[in-house]
């Protein structure tokens, strides 16, 4: 009997260790998955883009929770809310996200900067950049941004700049460039599914090229006090055509032709 009671001792001491071994490799395992796990940052107040004060991890952006001091960076998702202005500082180039979110209300600022790889771009805010053809890098895509009661694209140039593709088609449009003499020229169709908005700066429809463009506008078209739109030099056979299914309101000076003398029939 003392015999037996020896061994069941032993092998509840050897269950119990093993136990707590399986209770301490589940506990490593579990911690392991949620690291893989996408997290997602939210803007807690406005700031740079690169600083770990302004993100948390609490959905409703009214908590600080960052305690590993956090910043976007690819595989983690961003979420911009109402009323935050981020802002990616001169030369921080190449940020990354797995996705960004831009809720109605919420400012991203880019600047001059390039190369961004942001994912699959949604929600309702608006993105402010000097426009170029590098601006965003392969891994941005927009979806809902761009779709009809999607985001807003506000171009704040300081040089004169063509229109990139990926601007080919978007939601709303607004130019607000440094004077009203740098343009914002379009080289190719565009479709533009909310408003057109012109505050300062010349939106120049083509350059010296020979073939017409189409601008299908489905909002209303805005030219403010400081806005001009004109026409490239380039004598398109057959004319461009601009469909504007919306307003038009004209404070400042809009230029449908080329000509130096209007031919009217």
């Amino acid at each position: 009997m003392k015999t037996i009671k020896h061994k069941s001792l032993k092998s509840l001491l050897h269950l119990n260790f093993t136990f707590r071994i399986l209770v301490f490799v589940t506990g490593l395992l579990l911690a392991f998955s949620s690291t893989l796990q996408a997290q997602t940052l939210y803007s807690y107040q406005s700031g740079s883009w690169n600083s770990s004060s302004i993100w948390t991890t609490d959905p409703s952006g009214t908590l600080f929770v960052n305690p590993t001091s956090l910043t976007p960076v690819a595989g983690i998702d961003v979420v911009i809310l109402n009323g935050r202005t981020v802002t990616i500082p001169a030369g921080s180039n190449n940020r990354a996200s797995s996705s960004l979110e831009l809720k109605e209300g919420g400012i991203l600022v880019l600047g001059l900067t390039t190369g961004h790889s942001f994912g699959p771009v949604t929600g309702m805010g608006t993105i402010r950049m000097e426009v170029q053809p590098t601006t965003f890098g392969g891994g941005t895509s927009f979806s809902t941004f761009i779709e009809a009661d999607g985001g807003t694209f506000e171009l704040n140039n300081s040089v004169n700049r063509q229109l990139p593709a990926i601007l080919n088609t978007c939601n709303n449009l607004i130019i607000n460039n440094s004077t009203t003499a740098v343009e914002v020229t379009l080289v190719n169709n565009q479709t533009i599914r909310g408003d057109l908005t012109i505050q300062r700066g010349t939106y120049k429809i083509n350059n010296t090229g020979t073939t017409p463009l189409d601008i299908n506008l489905l909002g209303d078209l805005v030219v403010e006090n400081g806005g001009q739109i004109t026409t490239g030099t380039g004598n398109a056979g057959g004319g461009h055509e601009f469909f504007i299914k919306g307003d038009f309101t004209n404070n400042g000076i809009v230029r449908f032709s080329n000509l130096a003398t209007y031919l009217y029939q």
